[in-house]
């Protein structure tokens, strides 16, 4: 049931913006005691669902979780439980818990997150409102917005950025602006270096060269100047990094053996399914086991994940590309 926008680019920012704008005017906020919630304990299919008035929500997987963890009850537990005796143990877990205003986020008839009152959120639309000016140097290059979180990437501005392009290895000075409503991410900005790959882009992120504020509303404004100066520091510095895309095809030696690449990809946490996955799509292609071609298949393989482990495995590639340089 979860809603995802997915838009790729290059978009300009007030078109990114008025995508926002339109996302939120789908939702809205609604303030209620949680112990003034009727609760329609798991079904079936494992949903759970919050009878407000009349009306009946369906909660995601996040909003369910934030709940039972308010409730001190592991929602693997709850689910668990007979359905005879759902609703009694979720009227004394309710009546055990301390009274709060719950804050619901909610588009059409699903609850998509959960805090408290005191919750200060950061909403997309506005958050992108005030960056924006600050990167008028930069298109968007995708938009991606799952509900829990917000993924923008932007690059220099560039008639290559784009699916079209036939640039391989040519490089783009850029930045990844990430949000989320529920504190399943602090709101921070990277500054990045997107190198073309036929249609793949590979994000090299630059650890240091970051910025980031807790969710606190009168923490933007800091945020925005920090992302001014970071931004024009990236642009600066862009060049450097170009050294990465020149040694795609370069073996790394020792990783025609299996044993040894598979030992070096543990060294780096990646899960063995997944490096296999990356291999054969290398091997596929006869292409040379280098550090570029293993990092785009990182990077390929990453697109089918969702987007928290999409981020880890993009920068999982960089750090191969750029140790193996």
């Amino acid at each position: 049931m979860r809603h995802f926008v997915h838009k790729t680019g290059p978009l300009t920012t007030d078109e990114v913006y008025n995508i926002l704008l339109e996302e939120e005017k789908k939702r809205e906020t609604q303030f209620i005691n949680y112990k003034d919630l009727e609760v329609i304990p798991f079904d079936a299919e494992g949903q759970m669902y919050f009878k407000i008035g009349k009306n009946q929500f369906q909660l995601s997987g996040l909003a369910s979780n934030q709940f039972h963890q308010f409730l001190g009850v592991p929602e693997r537990y709850a689910k668990k439980c007979p359905s005879n005796l759902g609703l009694t143990n979720y009227n004394h877990w309710m009546e055990e818990s301390p009274d709060a205003v719950f804050r619901l986020r909610i588009r059409g008839n699903e609850i998509f997150g959960i805090t408290t009152e005191h919750y200060k959120e950061i909403k997309d639309v506005d958050f992108f409102e005030k960056v924006a000016q600050k990167l008028s140097k930069l298109s968007v290059r995708e938009l991606a917005c799952n509900g829990e979180r917000t993924i923008i990437r932007l690059t220099e501005q560039n008639p290559l950025v784009g699916k079209d392009s036939k640039q391989v290895g040519e490089a783009y000075a850029g930045v990844q602006l990430m949000n989320s409503e529920f504190g399943t991410c602090s709101l921070s900005m990277k500054t990045l270096l997107f190198i073309l790959v036929c249609t793949n882009g590979l994000i090299i992120p630059k650890g240091l060269n970051a910025v980031k504020s807790v969710h606190r509303g009168e923490q933007i404004e800091k945020f925005v100047n920090g992302v001014d100066n970071k931004v024009d520091s990236l642009l600066r510095d862009a060049d450097g990094l170009m050294v990465a895309s020149a040694q795609r095809n370069k073996a790394v030696p020792g990783w025609d053996n299996d044993d040894q690449f598979f030992s070096y990809m543990q060294g780096e946490m990646v899960p063995k399914k997944f490096t296999t996955k990356v291999l054969e799509e290398v091997d596929s292609k006869k292409q040379i086991r280098s550090a570029w071609n293993i990092g785009m298949a990182i990077t390929h393989e990453s697109q089918k994940e969702n987007l928290s482990n999409r981020a880890v495995y993009d920068e999982m590639a960089s750090r191969i590309i750029l140790a193996r340089k």
